[in-house]
C-alpha cells in the first residue's frame, strides 16, 4: 500500500477534491464555532475575555492554515507553479 506522501504527485479525481473540499469545510466549521462559543463566553464572563480572545486567536490562525493548505493541494493538482 502506497503511503499518502508519495501519492501526493499524482493529479486526484473529483471525488477525491470533493473529500478535500469537504475536509476544509468542516475544519473551517470546527474553528468557526469555537470562535463563536469563546465570544459567547466572554459575553457571559467578561473578566475571562483575555483568555478567551486567545482561543479566538488561535482559531484565526487554524483557519488561515487550512486554506493555505487547502489552496497548495489544489495548486499542486492543477499544476499552478508557485509565486
Amino acid at each position: 500500500m502506497a503511503d499518502k506522501e508519495n501519492t501526493d504527485d499524482v493529479p486526484f479525481s473529483a471525488e477525491q477534491a470533493r473529500g478535500h473540499i469537504k475536509t476544509l469545510r468542516h475544519n473551517v466549521n470546527n474553528s468557526l464555532l469555537l470562535i463563536t462559543s469563546a465570544a459567547e463566553l466572554i459575553k457571559l464572563k467578561p473578566e475571562s475575555a483575555v483568555r478567551y480572545a486567545d482561543q479566538i486567536l488561535e482559531q484565526q490562525d487554524s483557519i488561515v492554515r487550512e486554506f493555505r493548505e487547502f489552496g497548495r493541494k489544489m495548486e499542486k493538482n492543477l499544476g499552478i507553479p508557485d509565486v
